[in-house]
Order: structure tokens, then sequence, then C-alpha cells
């Protein structure tokens, strides 16, 4: 029986500015069947498995969705293209330009809601199993944990923005910060699709996916400080 392991792949910056990070144009694997010392699933446990990646891949795509309503909101939609773009009205284009400040609280506050429990349950559940079913996986996660607590900083500093009054300085900003946001949380779900999901749906036992399935669905809890996968699965 063979499993495929995590490839390596590249941590991101702590401190971003303008993103220019752009996505592999694959993620390869590499079976480390030979040197992994967790097992596979067996294919009886494999047809008992809980269907927490059907609901966190459901969770990304409606994130996703969201996404273009955020770049709606936040002035920064792509323009239209050939037809549609010469038949754009002048003011479309202004009309893209401005911020809707409600419309990005409805969807900032959204992003949050989400954050406090699909990422949270990541956190705190699905990669500590990781990381003993596989634990020279561990190094592999912890790019994914930095980039959760990158986007919950992004995501905080743009829900301030939404709070202040408009204006031109304030609506530059939220756009910056906008596209940064959306760029890497775009990137970021395709990785952990790729990568995260794809390896622990072949490792990880029933029970540990049942304790994953009810992170998820117990909600947000307060997260005062970034905490640590250890290959114990406890929390630093």
């Amino acid at each position: 029986m063979h499993c495929t392991g995590f490839a390596s792949h590249r941590a991101v910056s702590q401190k971003p500015t303008r993103l220019t990070r752009v996505m592999p144009p694959d993620v390869p694997f590499v079976d480390t069947s030979g040197e992994r010392r967790g097992a596979c699933l067996s294919p009886e446990d494999s047809m008992k498995k809980p269907d927490v990646f059907q609901r966190l891949r459901a969770d990304h795509a409606r994130v996703l969705a969201e996404l273009n309503a955020l770049e709606r909101a936040a002035g920064i939609a792509t323009p239209p293209r050939g037809r549609a773009r010469a038949a754009a009205k002048p003011r479309d284009a202004a009309a893209r330009s401005r911020v809707n400040g409600a419309e990005l609280r409805r969807v900032l506050a959204l992003m949050a809601a989400q954050f406090d429990t699909h990422m949270a349950a990541e956190d705190e559940a699905l990669f500590p199993a990781l990381a003993r079913a596989l634990p020279e996986t561990l190094g592999r996660l912890e790019p994914f944990e930095a980039e959760h607590q990158e986007l919950r900083s992004m995501l905080a500093s743009l829900e301030s923005l939404a709070r202040q009054s408009g204006g031109p300085t304030r609506d530059e900003q939220i756009a910056v910060q906008a596209r940064d946001f959306v760029d890497l949380l775009r990137i970021h779900v395709r990785k952990e699709e790729a990568v995260v999901f794809r390896v622990a749906e072949q490792v990880l036992a029933p029970a540990e996916l049942d304790r994953v399935a009810n992170r998820v669905t117990r909600g947000a809890i307060d997260r005062p400080h970034r905490t640590r996968v250890t290959t114990k699965g406890q929390r630093s």
C-alpha cells in the first residue's frame, strides 16, 4: 500500500506589502511510503471516513465565491474584456473604483466567521492529527499555519479600515490591502486542497477525522494568540 506525502513548498513572508506570490505550475507529490512512520488507511477504514473534507471543501468554495464580492466591494474587480469592455459605460469604471462600505463589512464579517471555525479547525485538529500520523510532515505544515496567521492579520486590518470614514486615502488603502488578501487567500486554498487535504484523506484514521469534524461543528472560540503544532498534537 502506498501513500503520498508532502512535497516541500516555499514558506511565505510574515510581513507582506504588495504580494508577488504566484502559485507553482503544479504541486508535486513524492511517494514517502518507504520513509513514512504512519500508516495508510485500510480500505475498510476509508469506507468509514466522515464527510469532513467535503465540508471543508464546501467552506473553501463559499469563501472563494465571496472573494468576488469582496473585490467588487473594495473597488478592485477586474474590468470586463473584449466586447463587454467596449460596451461598458464610462460610469462603470468609476463605480468599480469606489468602496461599498456596507457590502465590504458584510463580506469581511463572513470571512471572520469562516476563519474562526474552518481555519481554527485546521489549526487545532487537522494539522495536529496529520503531524501525529506523519511526524516528518511537521515542518511542512508550518507554512500553512504561518499563512493562516498572516491572513488573520490582513483581515483584521481590512476590518479596521472598513470601520473608518470613507475618503480617497482610506479607499486606496482598502484597495491595496484587499488585493493582497484576495490573492493570498486564493493561493492558500489551492495549496491546502492539493497538499494537506489530499494527504490527510489517505492517512487519518476515522477517530481523528471525527475530532476534526467535531471541531468544525463546535463553532468559533477565542484565539488570543498564535498556537503551533507539535508532533504530539499539543499546542505551544
